[in-house]
């Protein structure tokens, strides 16, 4: 059993490991209690029974569910943002990974010497690591440690790598090897991102609805290939800036949110509302507004083969290049004439 732990340990971890054994009676050489046992014995068979995750520590705290808010049992949702959905992917590294995690060496067990490798309490001034709690759907805890610094940086993420760690409730702190992805307790950090994209390309018209009732229509040249949009709504004689078309037409392919925030209908009621019309018949509603300094999109959709229920009825905070396109009142669309 010793020879098997030997092997799965590489270049310095083993050699830190063979400076740190025992010599018992008789010559031969004893791990230290614990060396190559898993993080949390148990878990490996149970991670499917995790259905609450809190994280936290300096940058905040996040606490993911399973089995509320949208999307029905199995969908994890970031209860910090409204039961907004969480990434699947991220809460799966950080269960996995946490199975997966292996006792190499015994670290310190001095509370002064914690903050070294990143194991003290979270809660302190300054603090390194993160507490992570694991859940069953009745509130039996599964697993609770806090993660400190890696050893090697560079190495996380990128295959098995090493970090500090220290179960909750335990002085022992431990370097463990592992293939957790860092670990962040903002809230932010655990949100599904993805969105619809449908590029220009899918997008046969533009409307830009004022609040006032005017409308500027963007259609497409009724060529199957044609990728000119033509105006319609402008003042009589203008002509079509066609690089804010363009921009326009083509902002849903490159769509992204930094946060979500609460929604207040009457935050966008005087803003233009662009209402995009698909190839497939589908039609993609967005408007975008401004609160304390930040922009945020308000985005729907209706007859639309990709799913865009989770953000519907939900204030997106958005990258300030997007919000000017999607912005722009219709006069904005009218060319700047030449000089003279």
């Amino acid at each position: 059993m010793r020879n098997r732990t030997l092997a799965m340990l590489g270049g310095a971890a083993a050699a830190s490991l063979v400076l740190a054994l025992a010599v018992a009676p008789g010559g031969r050489e004893t791990p230290p209690q614990g060396v190559g046992a898993p993080l949390f014995p148990a878990l490996s068979a149970a991670v499917n029974d995790v259905a609450r995750i809190e994280v936290s520590g300096a940058g905040g705290r996040a606490t993911l569910i399973r089995g509320e808010g949208e999307g029905g049992a199995g969908r994890w949702v970031v209860a910090e943002r409204d039961s907004f959905p969480a990434s699947a992917d991220a809460v799966k590294n950080l269960v996995v990974g946490l199975a997966a995690a292996n006792l190499t060496e015994p670290r310190t067990a001095t509370p002064d010497l914690y903050p070294r490798i990143g194991v003290e309490e979270p809660e302190a001034a300054g603090a390194a690591g993160v507490r992570v709690s694991l859940r069953r759907s009745d509130g039996g805890e599964l697993g609770a440690v806090i993660v400190g610094k890696p050893a090697n940086p560079s190495s996380i993420g990128a295959g098995p790598g090493q970090v500090y760690v220290r179960r909750a409730g335990e002085a022992q702190s431990w370097l463990a090897t592992t293939p957790l992805v860092p670990i962040r307790a903002d809230p932010v950090h655990w949100l599904e991102r993805g969105l619809p994209r449908p590029t220009r390309d899918h997008v046969v018209a533009l409307e830009v609805r004022e609040p006032t009732g005017a409308v500027l229509t963007l259609k497409r040249g009724q060529g199957a290939d044609d990728k000119t949009f033509f105006a319609d709504g402008l003042p009589a004689g203008a002509m079509l800036d066609e690089l804010a078309a363009e921009e326009a037409t083509g902002a849903l392919a490159f769509l992204s949110f930094e946060d979500v925030g609460e929604y207040d209908p009457l935050l966008f009621a005087m803003s233009p509302l662009y209402v995009y019309k698909t190839r497939d018949g589908g039609t993609v509603r967005a408007r975008v507004a401004r609160r304390d300094g930040a922009a945020w999109l308000e985005l729907s959709a209706q007859g639309m083969t990709a799913d865009y229920s989770h953000v519907a009825g939900r204030a997106l905070r958005i990258h300030d290049a997007t919000a000017e396109t999607l912005s722009r009142p219709a006069a904005a669309y009218a060319a700047a004439k030449p000089p003279g």
